[in-house]
């Protein structure tokens, strides 16, 4: 048992130089350069996908309906088919969930625990909705569970979404 630790230890090194080496001289240069280039082009559209869902309730009104057949759902149902609007809703669950727990971590509102992770309560439009993480070997998935319950520690999704917040009247004044 012993040799068979060493002898991966040994092939993780090997991996590790391996990669360490491809990075070397000029060439490798450009490939870190592309490499951080298109990891910050990812990250810029996953900010804009994740600011596209919580600016309007577009992806909570198509929440609240596919909810309507679909009690609960994972982002990780793959094996489930969806129409291909459907699939990119369940895929983007997750978004919605960094943006209330964004909003949640600034207005010091805690998750509610559970044995497999977490989840805050949502209300959108009278609906009452569970959305969550769960931890399962190890992989985080993103959920949703229509409850159909609101309670005191339910976090509105006018609150949430800036849209639907109420605008104060500005008061335009001329400058002479």
């Amino acid at each position: 048992m012993l040799y068979n630790t060493r002898r991966a230890q040994q092939r993780n090194t090997q991996t590790l130089a391996q990669i360490i080496n491809q990075f070397k001289g000029e060439e490798g240069a450009t490939k870190l350069k592309n490499l951080a280039k298109v990891y910050k082009e990812e990250a810029l559209e996953r900010q804009l996908i994740e600011e596209e869902i919580m600016s309007n309730d577009n992806y909570l009104n198509w929440l609240e309906g596919f909810t309507r057949t679909r009690l609960e759902f994972q982002s990780d149902s793959y094996y489930l088919e969806y129409s291909p609007t459907d699939q990119q809703g369940v895929n983007q669950l997750g978004y919605l969930y960094r943006g209330i727990n964004k909003y949640a971590r600034e207005n010091g509102v805690y998750p509610v625990l559970h044995t497999q992770g977490s989840f805050y309560s949502l209300e959108h439009n009278g609906v009452g909705f569970e959305i969550g993480t769960k931890v399962c070997n190890g992989i985080i998935s993103y959920y949703c569970k229509r409850t159909g319950r609101i309670d005191d520690n339910c976090i509105s999704s006018a609150e949430v979404l800036p849209s639907r917040q109420q605008d104060t009247p500005k008061v335009l004044t001329k400058v002479n």
